[in-house]
């Protein structure tokens, strides 16, 4: 029995008039509100105590061409994680507070204001007095990633910038 070996190749090549191609950027950042410096921390707290509280405050800015929807989580890295789940944060947007609740909770969603620049302010507070949160310490990050149409998408022009923050609490 004699085997053969076929090669064919094929090839289709289809002309198009007319047509264009461009290219897009997606890019954000985040900057100190007070001359626009770039920020990589925000809260480096130490010794907080019950009824103690903090302000901080950044600029999100588009540094490209496209608009875009973005998510904001906090994430813990490192720490105890009762004092994350503890800690209160609120945020205000344009003297309005836009988040109120539990630092461990914070999931919120917007797209970027027309002129590109969003302002964010954070209170972050130590409410409870309970002993066992006495000499802890916390490291998480502010997430803010970017999104087409949902949060949890994958692909496609992204972009996520992570703020790290530090937290101490004290003696009491």
């Amino acid at each position: 029995m004699l085997s053969g070996v076929t090669s064919a190749d094929l090839s289709v090549e289809i002309v198009s008039a007319d047509n264009s191609l461009s290219a897009t950027t997606l890019q954000m950042s985040t900057l100190e509100t007070s001359n626009e410096n770039t920020l990589p921390s925000l809260f480096q707290v130490t010794g907080f105590i019950p009824g103690g509280f903090a302000v901080k405050s950044l600029r999100l800015k588009k540094d490209a061409v496209l608009d875009f929807k973005y998510q904001l989580k906090s994430i813990k890295l490192n720490g105890d994680d009762n004092l994350y789940q503890t800690l209160n944060l609120k945020i205000m947007q344009q003297d309005k507070f836009i988040y109120q609740g539990k630092l461990s909770d914070l999931s919120y969603g917007q797209t970027i204001n027309a002129n590109g620049k969003d302002d964010w302010i954070f209170f972050i507070s130590l409410d409870q007095s309970d002993s066992q949160l006495s000499n802890k310490t916390c490291e998480f990050v502010f997430d803010f990633k970017t999104y087409r149409d949902n949060p949890d998408e994958i692909g496609g022009l992204q972009d996520e910038i992570k703020v790290t923050n530090y937290v101490s609490s004290g003696s009491w």
